[in-house]
């Protein structure tokens, strides 16, 4: 019991560092900010002339604002989960520098460090992007029910962060096996900006891709939490997307155990 409350206190204490940390290259933060207006207007610009083009009021189930508002959430949740689609590089480096023996002489679980470290690391970006959502999101409000949808939305948005957690940690753990994992993260990633709904939105794909995605990770990232938050789904349709998040969670879980494993073996060979 009482290593139970260390190992709590040990994880609360690597949140609170990330806030530290955070708070200190403040200024770039704020940049970064300003920096996503900018894109999102490129976005809209372009969608504004497709609707123009095609002259329609809507396409898929999407009015012109419908579709900037998407655009604009995919956004706030993707500078929410930076920390974490860093990972792959964070990671590669602390391998082929030997830091990650800091992690193998010390009481700390390297998956765990990162993880919670991450979860401070999107503090400040949750104060600020969660609160935009929601209140944009307002154009989709529907009663009662839009408070519920939030508040799914949200437990949706934290299941996502720990999918996107796993898959992009895993893309770094490659580094084991390979010098370099920027290759194969371009290609995960890449197809991962499709199967998210990165690009469009799944519903443009054909119905045999979004078969498919059914079976990935990445739809469950930030795509299934702005359906849940615009109230596309019903409520037995929501419960089942957080369970198949949860079950996304506990395999990804295993496999990354499992990678680590088998990775930290040849790591200590490499390093004698």
């Amino acid at each position: 019991m009482k290593q139970r409350v260390v190992d709590i206190k040990k994880h609360i204490s690597f949140m609170k560092i990330a806030k530290i940390n955070k708070k200190v290259f403040i200024p770039n933060y704020f940049n970064e900010l300003v920096v996503l207006p900018i894109r999102f207007l490129i976005l809209c610009i372009i969608w504004y002339a497709i609707y123009r083009v095609i002259e329609t009021d809507e396409i898929n189930g999407y009015s012109l604002w419908g579709m900037i508002l998407y655009y604009f959430v995919y956004a706030a949740i993707m500078h929410i989960t930076t920390y974490y689609r860093q990972l792959p590089y964070t990671v590669w480096n602390e391998i082929t520098r030997g830091e990650m023996s800091k992690f193998i002489c010390r009481p700390v679980s390297y998956i765990k460090y990162h993880f919670f470290y991450g979860l401070g690391y999107t503090y400040y970006s949750m104060l600020i992007c969660i609160p935009l959502t929601i209140i944009t999101s307002l154009y989709y409000y529907h009663g009662l029910d839009y408070v519920v949808h939030v508040l799914l939305f949200i437990i949706s948005v934290l299941l996502g962060a720990a999918v996107t957690f796993y898959v992009h940690i895993l893309i770094g753990f490659l580094t084991f096996w390979t010098e370099s994992v920027f290759g194969y993260r371009d290609f995960i990633l890449h197809l991962g900006a499709i199967f998210s709904g990165g690009i469009i939105p799944l519903t443009f794909l054909p119905v045999f891709l979004q078969k498919i995605s059914l079976f990935l990770p990445f739809r469950y990232m930030i795509y299934e939490p702005i359906c849940i938050l615009f109230g596309n789904y019903s409520m037995v349709n929501i419960c089942a997307v957080i369970v198949s998040q949860i079950l996304c969670i506990i395999v990804l879980g295993i496999v990354t155990g499992i990678v680590w494993s088998l990775g930290i073996r040849r790591y200590e060979a490499q390093g004698g």
